[in-house]
């Protein structure tokens, strides 16, 4: 993703709240509840008349499960699970490339402890 700064950030930032509340169908009264603020919170929010904290930001990323990382702009990527996917998928192929180039021998349980995040 590129880098994105400023005003226009702040702007994407706050569609992303109004993006992912219309995706869910959920009215902003229903977000506030969820997320235990106020309506006014969310339509300021929404409006961009106030910036979304990293608390608020925490909140909604725990009870709708998606990534801070794409509510911030850092990733285009807005489900939790598939980013942590993408996470694990990644650490594990540096981790086969490591033991490729340094000619270890993994054994099929190696391989199935691995994938299943054990070492």
């Amino acid at each position: 993703m590129d880098t994105i700064k400023g005003k226009r950030k702040t702007e994407i930032i706050t569609g992303r709240v109004k993006e992912l509340r219309k995706d869910k169908n959920i009215t902003q009264q229903k977000l506030a509840e969820d997320i235990e603020v106020s309506t006014n919170t969310i339509s300021r929010i929404e409006r961009k008349q106030i910036n979304l904290s990293s608390n608020i930001a925490l909140r909604i990323a725990r009870k709708y499960n998606v990534s801070l990382d794409w509510l911030f702009c850092l990733s285009d990527e807005k489900d939790l699970n598939a980013f942590r996917d993408y996470k694990r998928l990644h650490s594990t192929m540096k981790f086969i490339d490591e033991a490729a180039s340094e000619k270890l021998k993994l054994t099929p349980p190696d391989l199935k402890n691995l994938l299943n995040n054990k070492k």
